[in-house]
């Protein structure tokens, strides 16, 4: 199989590779997703006051949708606030219309009276007796109605307040990652000054942290100027020092410590 390959210059496992394509013509392409021909001549489409208001622009924006999204929310509070009131001032009313008196116990008064006062009249205490039995089962049906809707209500009105706790955290959690991220750049921001002035020369202004966020570890903020210093102040102290450290010094420093150091001279 191996001898069968061919070993010419410029085969790769038996195979040719392809020739290399050529670009594509920019020109064609620009013109034809309608790209402004201003590109094409190495000019910008805008002015560059345009690029330049490009962060107030986004910052507007930002601003924008956060009076937005605080907009939407207060509207979704005020909706669910109504809507649960009104579902509690229902149930009120079917509570209310419950604990009236059955309007079906004068209905059996006056069939009792009927029958005490005209026995004879055996054809009307009978119609009583039907009007009795229909509004009995009418009232039986009202009752489970009522009890069926205010379950109803119930049930509505403890979605729309679990919906409403969501929809407050998940605000709340949007809050605070946003609050977060700000300072986060602030804190970049910050950072990226102190270390400009560094690379100027200029002695760096003080890394102010906000009250909550957790403090600076010193050392990840510390000049390459300031390293080299403390460095070498280590260096001359332990070149001072009457016996011979057990340490190396200079740039051997750099290198991993010693498993079985000797022992210094007695």
């Amino acid at each position: 199989m191996v001898d069968r390959l061919p070993v010419e210059e410029g085969w790769v496992y038996g195979q040719k590779p392809k020739e290399p394509e050529a670009p594509p013509d920019l020109e064609s392409l620009f013109e034809a997703a309608g790209v402004p021909d201003k590109l094409t001549n190495g000019q910008p489409p805008f002015s560059p006051e345009w690029y330049a208001g490009a962060k107030e622009r986004q910052r507007l924006r930002d601003l924008e949708i956060e009076h937005l999204l605080s907009t939407r929310n207060d509207a979704r509070h005020h909706w669910a606030e109504l809507v649960w009131t009104d579902l509690e001032i229902w149930q009120d009313r079917i509570d209310f219309t419950v604990s009236l008196p059955e309007p079906l116990a004068d209905l059996q008064a006056l069939l009792a009276r009927t029958k005490h006062e005209r026995p004879d009249d055996v054809e009307g205490f009978r119609q009583i007796q039907d009007i009795a039995a229909k509004a009995e089962v009418r009232q039986l049906a009202v009752r489970a109605d009522m009890s069926d809707a205010k379950q109803h209500m119930t049930e509505i009105e403890d979605k729309v307040r679990r919906r409403e706790a969501q929809d407050e955290a998940a605000e709340k959690e949007r809050l605070e990652i946003k609050r977060l991220a700000e300072k986060r750049r602030r804190r970049a921001e910050r950072v990226l000054k102190r270390n400009e002035a560094l690379l100027r020369g200029e002695d760096p202004p003080p890394l102010i942290e906000d009250s909550d966020l957790e403090p600076v570890n010193a050392e990840a903020f510390t000049s390459p100027r300031e390293s080299f210093e403390e460095h070498r102040k280590s260096i001359t102290d332990e070149s001072l020092s009457p016996a011979p450290p057990l340490q190396r010094g200079g740039l051997a420093r750099e290198l991993p410590p010693l498993q079985d150091p000797p022992q210094p001279p007695l």
